[in-house]
């Protein structure tokens, strides 16, 4: 099989989630390289309690040997999902609630290249089937609720996110440096 590895270890990896449902959870895994955005892969899970979820991407992110420079969550003015993500000893970054997602969304599929993986075939069938339409009170997304809406909804989610300036000027920075993390693990 001849697949497109597009993951460079020498920048950061962010993981966007879509956790609104109790149906479908999904994540995207992105990095920003210049300008563009790569999908690196995406997971999903049905009927799964979110704390499940979060050990199945640490084994995941462990056995890749990925560091995660952020979990990026939906916004969440109750702390609902960021208890989740601390009792994991992990960190959230809550992306603002912003109105107009879907064209930041477009604005992120013009920059995107996702990994020609079997991990991302449902990401990849999510963001064809993405075709939102202009009514009077904004965009509808055509498609219900599965999990097509799920995956493309992580990927608003880091839109919005990074609109609002989650990322602080790191995209253009130094590749970070994990080698305290490392010492502290040992």
């Amino acid at each position: 099989m001849n697949e497109r590895r597009i993951y460079d270890a020498s920048y950061p990896l962010y993981a966007s989630w879509s956790l609104e449902s109790p149906i479908f959870t999904a994540v995207v895994f992105l990095q920003i390289v210049g300008n563009e955005v790569r999908a690196i892969s995406s997971k999903h899970w049905k009927l799964k309690p979110l704390h499940a979820c979060i050990s199945d991407v640490v084994e995941l992110t462990d056995k890749n040997s990925w560091r995660i420079r952020a979990h990026i969550t939906p916004p969440d003015k109750d702390h609902v999902y960021a208890q989740q993500f601390e009792d994991m000893y992990l960190e959230p970054s809550p992306a603002e609630k912003i109105s107009d997602t879907e064209i930041l969304t477009r604005r992120l599929f013009a920059t995107m290249l996702v990994n020609d993986t079997p991990e991302n075939e449902a990401l990849i069938e999510s963001i064809n089937n993405y075709s939102p339409r202009e009514e009077p009170h904004g965009f509808v997304i055509n498609s219900g609720h599965n999990l097509d809406r799920f995956f493309v909804r992580a990927l608003e989610i880091f839109a919005a996110w990074r609109h609002a300036g989650g990322l602080e000027s790191e995209e253009w920075s130094r590749a970070p440096d994990y080698s305290r993390a490392d010492r502290a693990r040992i």
